[in-house]
């Protein structure tokens, strides 16, 4: 586990598994089918620095350290403990519109100083901008420590340290959970996986919980993809709790093309990936903007050093969305186990409702994904009230299947 892991602070998410085992069903039994604990460190005051400057014309002082004295090797050690981590090489990456108030750092001028220097430095907003338990104020009259969007999170209601608030004062947007606005789990999946199961209580409850974060790092679809095929996959028997081991029907989940058996996954979706790109106000992924927010891949250069062959470069929300696509269509084919387009070949049946599908290359993704690019395994809902008629003629379906094969 990371250093400063606190389970008190940590609602359990974990992220996507690299090295192409996201595109497949692998249980958790062997190193690679485990899964990478998520546990999102602050980046206040991490971002970087930018050069702040006092007066006007003749009379403009520089106050902030050039790249020269930021990055003289014997400074490292005291940038280090006064921010938290190591400085940004660059200069005037942070604007007034998105950097926090000053704070001072003492510096050496020169590799030669006998002593070090007060230097007014800005740092900018990076996507995990908040106190970790005991570190920023919500106050707005500490200027050096005041984090806004910390301070608004806590005024929703979220706990500053991670542990259960009361739901009264709460809007709807916000989850009264263990989820707290000081990390380490800002971002993270608010709802755990649901097994298989034959409750319908269960399930209706399962849904009437689920609460999307504040914020996100932006629409993964094969994520969902990736923990469907985890429920329903032979790999996984015996992993999930409260699941049979043994009687008439013997574990689960079945094995593929087991007799009398069919499996099936429904999924609801616009079919639009997204991998998000830093918030208007300023919050971003890297102090330079050329990274994107954190999701379930990590971050872009995560993904680049984990997927030979579908670089994201450069480094774009576009690029992203596409490499998304990708992933998005390789699971689909993964879990059909065919590339036939017959449903009956398919080892699990894939059955699509495209939600507000708003593109023609998002509604090509989703019916390519399906067992097939009509009814009853392709549907499209232009609003809520289609969704009933859509859900209803897939049970058929699946009623069907059981009577009939």
């Amino acid at each position: 586990m990371p250093a400063g892991w606190n389970l008190a602070n940590w609602s359990g998410c974990v992220e996507a598994r690299d090295g192409g085992e996201d595109i497949t069903d692998i249980g958790p039994a062997t190193a690679a089918g485990r899964f990478r604990p998520y546990y999102y460190d602050t980046t206040y005051r991490r971002v970087g620095w930018a050069n702040v400057t006092t007066g006007s014309g003749r009379n403009r002082v520089q106050t902030s350290p050039t790249d020269a004295v930021v990055t003289l090797a014997r400074n490292a050690t005291l940038w280090a403990a006064a921010t938290g981590t190591a400085p940004y090489s660059g200069a005037d990456v942070c604007t007034t519109g998105n950097a926090y108030a000053t704070m001072t750092v003492d510096l050496y001028a020169s590799s030669s100083a006998q002593s070090t220097t007060a230097y007014t430095v800005n740092f900018c907003r990076g996507d995990n901008d908040w106190s970790n338990v005991h570190g920023l104020s919500t106050s707005s009259g500490n200027g050096n420590a005041y984090n806004p969007e910390y301070a608004t999170l806590v005024g929703y209601g979220l706990s500053g340290l991670g542990a259960p608030v009361s739901a009264g004062s709460i809007p709807p947007l916000v989850n009264p959970s263990a989820t707290a606005a000081a990390g380490p789990n800002r971002m993270c999946a608010q709802n755990a996986i649901l097994p298989l199961t034959a409750s319908r209580s269960a399930i209706q409850s399962a849904v009437d919980a689920i609460t999307a974060p504040v914020r996100s790092g932006g629409t993964t679809v094969v994520t969902g993809m990736q923990g469907a095929w985890y429920t329903l996959s032979p790999e996984w028997q015996s992993w999930w709790p409260n699941s049979a081991s043994g009687g008439a029907l013997g574990a689960l989940p079945l094995a593929y093309r087991s007799r009398n058996m069919n499996k099936a996954v429904v999924i609801l979706t616009d079919g639009d990936n997204n991998w998000q790109g830093f918030y208007a106000s300023g919050v971003r992924g890297s102090a330079a903007g050329t990274e994107l927010m954190y999701n379930a891949y990590g971050r872009v250069a995560d993904w680049n050093g984990n997927f030979t062959g579908a670089t994201i470069s450069p480094v774009s929300q576009s690029n992203a969305d596409t490499r998304l696509d990708g992933r998005f269509a390789a699971i689909c084919t993964a879990m059909k186990g065919t590339t036939s387009t017959n449903p009956a070949d398919h080892r699990i049946r894939i059955y699509v409702i495209g939600f507000e599908v708003s593109t023609s290359a998002q509604r090509s993704m989703l019916q390519a994904c399906a067992s097939s690019t009509s009814a009853p395994y392709y549907f499209e809902a232009p609003s809520a009230a289609a969704l009933q008629g859509a859900f209803s003629q897939i049970a058929d379906s699946l009623s069907s299947l059981r009577l009939v094969e």
